[in-house]
């Protein structure tokens, strides 16, 4: 039944995902606004709604090697994995100015994490001011989308609003389904394995939560949409840490199982962030070669996240 369960839930994230792109891309040209601020708000919130679900459920349960290890893994995932995938299919283009600024609010947001980490806790009123930063930067984002962009330029709209809407609602319902499904049969198999929690945030369940990620990012490279697919990279790390571990932080503060245990992944997440950043700051191209040396690096990590000791990622 688990591995039905898997199967449907796949199905639903493959067709989820290709409709919800085909309406994301009508729905910026219909606003008119490029498809980078698309992918960086709706279609990574949508694509983020299993973290969110996942991190949450756990953080209410005390499962805190869960909720952070799926938040850490998530980015890492986007990253390496699906930053990786998507250079190898098509060049990802930097150039938007709008990247830039949201790149450089994903380093900073990703030291916070770090020093939340670092602190042993979820606290209450930085979940608050997370959520608060992404408040902001959302407004930021629609505001300063127009101005001084050199992305991918926006076609004619191909349908109306409303079907374009329709879509969009309509894919990101399969995801959400679809990616929670799917993390929760994974986490069913994981745990009759027997692996630590931490093991399992880093690796199983951040990979099935971003799934979705990775299942837009194809139907994404199918339609040549480079901006779409580094939008919603950068706009889902974003929002895993904004809203996921805000969320999480607010509505289930706590004491930390794992505290500085966390570092060597921690540092490896931030050396991605910073790379991921220097692309963008520097507007260089993240080719098929960079793409390859991502994927590399992503399957390194999981052997190793597999062959720790229990409840220490990398030590």
């Amino acid at each position: 039944m688990t591995y039905l369960i898997l199967l449907l839930a796949l199905t639903a994230l493959i067709f989820g995902a290709n409709i919800l792109v085909r309406g994301a891309v009508s729905l910026a040209a219909t606003l008119g606004v490029p498809t980078f601020v698309i992918g960086l708000t709706i279609v990574a919130w949508s694509t983020s709604a299993p973290e969110l679900v996942v991190s949450l459920t756990a953080g209410l349960q005390g499962e805190y090697g869960i909720a952070l290890g799926n938040i850490i893994g998530s980015n890492l995932a986007n990253i390496l994995l699906i930053g990786g995938l998507a250079a190898v299919l098509i060049p990802l283009s930097t150039a938007s100015q709008g990247l830039r600024l949201n790149a450089l609010l994903l380093l900073f947001i990703s030291l916070v994490l770090i020093a939340m980490v670092a602190s042993g806790y979820l606290n209450a009123f930085v979940g608050a001011g997370l959520i608060a930063l992404k408040a902001v930067s959302l407004y930021l984002s629609f505001t300063g989308s127009g101005q001084g962009d050199a992305g991918e330029p926006v076609e004619p709209a191909a349908m109306t609003l409303l079907r374009a809407a329709a879509l969009v609602l309509g894919g990101a319902v399969l995801v959400g389904v679809g990616g929670f499904s799917l993390v929760d049969s994974a986490t069913d198999l994981a745990e009759l394995w027997e692996l630590p929690s931490a093991v399992i945030g880093l690796s199983v369940v951040a990979l099935g939560t971003s799934l979705p990620e990775l299942m837009a990012t194809i139907a994404a490279a199918r339609q040549r949409q480079g901006d779409l697919i580094i939008g919603n990279i950068i706009g889902s790390n974003i929002a895993n840490i904004l809203i996921v571990l805000g969320f999480t932080a607010l509505l289930a503060p706590g004491r930390l199982s794992y505290g500085v245990s966390y570092l060597p992944v921690l540092t490896l997440m931030l050396l991605s962030t910073l790379a991921l950043v220097g692309f963008v700051i520097l507007r260089q191209s993240i080719g098929r070669r960079t793409g390859l040396v991502l994927l590399l690096t992503y399957t390194l990590f999981v052997v190793a996240s597999f062959e720790t000791e229990a409840g220490d990622p990398f030590l």
